[in-house]
């Protein structure tokens, strides 16, 4: 390529600074767990892979009032296990973007303003590229390789519905932790039980800080009172308010010090569209169906109030291995993005050197360095068979 041309990709070079604002502008409104997290994301982290600690509650080892030996007594300790460590790999992805020697060679008699149409289309490619990977893995069951994120269904154990069940698998894990060593088997319900000592058909968590609220559509309605309504399209209403309520602890187990408050649900097209079905039909002639969250509404995603759930439409939510669709309820005060980025760089960063007339043609780069985590696994809930 000639000097004239490589004049010209300087110039489009200089020229393609002003379209990356709109990479960050208009990241957070492709997703609505991204808009929610959009104030509160966590830069500057570093390394490759991110610690944090869950607090175990002492167990076995009760406080006791009073002193027989009186109050200049000698005092004794027992040194407590303060907390569990628990890791996430930060996940890098990288996109290139960009016009070739060739595309340069044949606008270059239209000028710079043609060649940058070019890379702003190539731009908007490499942007939507970025988008369909980071986005979705918000709900990764886990990584399908070790570079892959860890997401919030991993939390969950990455639950299936069997027999009417909530079903996880033995040795499932999150943050390299086990869950549950023995697993959920048969029709155990030991996902409503908040209580790591609490057997059911011979299984149980392995740890009370540990222990998502897992449940089947049968038997989240069973616990909630209504045993009849066995399926999402008669008892999705009610399923939803008895997870707000089973999750909502009213003394923490979560090892954060904090009480978990489930503020969040997120489904797919089909299970939302029933939700919504079901509260037309009930609201007929009161006062129409409940609006969500003001914020989510002025950024156009659809959603719903239920009890204290707001119900978002997030076809991102993937189904459980057995093909039934599930829904992901979460407590968003405990759910961190964390990147190694600087505020200033933005959970995309673009690298573009508007000083370097690249003579193979003008090349730029979008990366992303990120996790997904959440305070205490007990902030997340899932329930699985919401398909008829």
């Amino acid at each position: 390529m000639g000097i004239s041309a490589a004049i010209a990709s300087r110039e489009m070079a200089q020229k393609i600074l002003k379209a990356e604002k709109a990479i960050k502008q208009g990241f957070f409104n492709e997703r609505a767990l991204l808009k929610i997290m959009e104030k509160r994301i966590k830069y500057g982290w570093s390394h490759t892979e991110l610690e944090w600690y869950v607090r175990n509650v002492p167990s076995g080892n009760p406080t006791t009032f009073g002193n027989p030996s009186g109050e200049l007594a000698v005092l004794t300790f027992e040194e407590q296990q303060p907390a569990n460590r628990v890791h996430l790999p930060f996940c890098y992805a990288v996109e290139t973007y960009g016009v070739s020697d060739r595309t340069i060679e044949a606008n270059k008699n239209a000028g710079a303003n043609k060649i940058y149409d070019a890379v702003a289309e190539n731009l908007t490619i490499a942007q939507l590229s970025m988008y369909n990977a980071i986005a979705p893995a918000i709900y990764n069951a886990n990584g399908a390789s070790s570079e892959d994120p860890v997401g919030l269904m991993a939390a969950c154990g990455n639950p299936i519905h069997t027999g009417g069940a909530a079903v996880i698998a033995a040795m499932a894990t999150y943050a390299g932790k086990i869950i549950s060593t023995g697993g959920f088997t048969g029709t155990s319900s030991l996902g409503l039980l908040r209580d790591s000592t609490t057997i059911a058909l011979g299984t149980s968590y392995d740890d009370a800080q540990w222990a998502p609220c897992v449940a089947s559509i049968e038997h989240i309605n069973d616990a909630a009172g209504t045993p009849a309504l066995a399926a999402w399209s008669t008892g999705c209403i009610e399923g939803l308010a008895g997870m707000a309520d089973l999750m909502s602890l009213t003394r923490t187990v979560s090892g954060t010090g904090k009480q978990v408050k489930p503020d969040y649900a997120f489904m797919k097209q089909g299970p939302y569209s029933t939700l919504k079905a079901r509260l037309i039909t009930s609201q007929i002639g009161v006062r129409g169906v409940a609006l969500g969250r003001e914020n989510l509404i002025m950024g156009g995603f659809p959603n719903i109030i239920v009890d204290t759930l707001t119900c978002v439409k997030d076809d991102d939510v993937t189904n459980s291995p057995d093909g039934t669709a599930r829904v992901l309820i979460l407590d968003s005060s405990e759910f961190h993005i964390d990147t190694t980025h600087t505020a200033a760089e933005g959970l995309i960063k673009a690298d573009f050197d508007p000083n370097i007339g690249i003579i193979n043609g003008a090349v730029g780069t979008l990366k992303a360095n990120l996790l997904y985590r959440v305070g205490s696994p007990t902030a997340v809930g899932c329930i699985v068979g919401c398909s008829d």
